[in-house]
């Protein structure tokens, strides 16, 4: 028990560095609900082609757990900051978005330096770089994880199970609507203290109990 409160406090540790390391820096028009999930134009839609570990996935380094999930989406975050982006519709998904900049797609970053696979379906050229940086041994690929989808199914890690965690996500009522936030949301912190909030391991299993992400920004 009291190494599961040990990770909680270290989440929001990281949590609370993520929020406050960019505050100096300008805001980009692409936010980041997670490692493969953005908010543009005020539209909710994953990155085409990827699928990145979920907020409230912890993969292993060795022996030591760590979260992958946070990892992802702290990566795409500083990313977000770096370059003028756009987005676009995906090819023949419409409920997708390709974002990035003249040199890369975000994407690509993501599959490049291992904080997510590339799924069924992706384009050659996004499976080649999965297979880089498996090969290479980057990101989550340096250990042992189960794959994004099969933990958003309920597959979990041995020492996930060990040493479990509260989720991150939380979702609350507001003005009568059904609400959910992320770490990187500034009233995160705010909100998780209020009574009667529910919390999430994804961003799927948010948004499939109703609620939408708030712009905190």
């Amino acid at each position: 028990m009291r190494r599961a409160v040990y990770l909680l406090l270290g989440l929001a540790v990281l949590a609370a560095c993520w929020r406050a390391g960019g505050g100096d820096k300008p805001e980009s028009s692409v936010r980041v609900i997670d490692g493969d999930t953005v908010v543009w134009q005020g539209r909710t839609a994953d990155l085409y082609g990827i699928d990145a570990p979920e907020l409230g996935q912890r993969c292993l380094s060795g022996t030591h757990l760590y979260p992958c999930g946070l990892d992802a989406a702290h990566a795409l975050e500083k990313r977000t900051l770096l370059d003028e982006l756009s987005c676009e519709p995906a090819p023949a998904r419409a409920d997708e978005l390709v974002c990035g900049s003249a040199d890369q797609s975000l994407g690509d970053l993501q599959l490049a330096d291992g904080y997510a696979y590339a799924v069924d379906g992706a384009p050659a050229a996004q499976r080649a770089l999965a297979d880089e940086a498996r090969t290479a041994r980057l990101g989550v690929w340096r250990g042992e994880h189960v794959q994004p989808a099969a933990w958003r199914a309920g597959e979990r890690l041995a020492a996930e199970e060990r040493e479990p965690q509260a989720c991150p996500i939380i979702g609350t009522v507001r003005n009568g609507r059904r609400i959910y936030l992320v770490p990187s949301d500034r009233d995160y912190d705010d909100v998780r203290v209020l009574a009667g909030t529910r919390r999430f391991c994804s961003d799927e299993a948010a948004r499939e109990s109703g609620a939408v992400h708030v712009e905190a920004r």
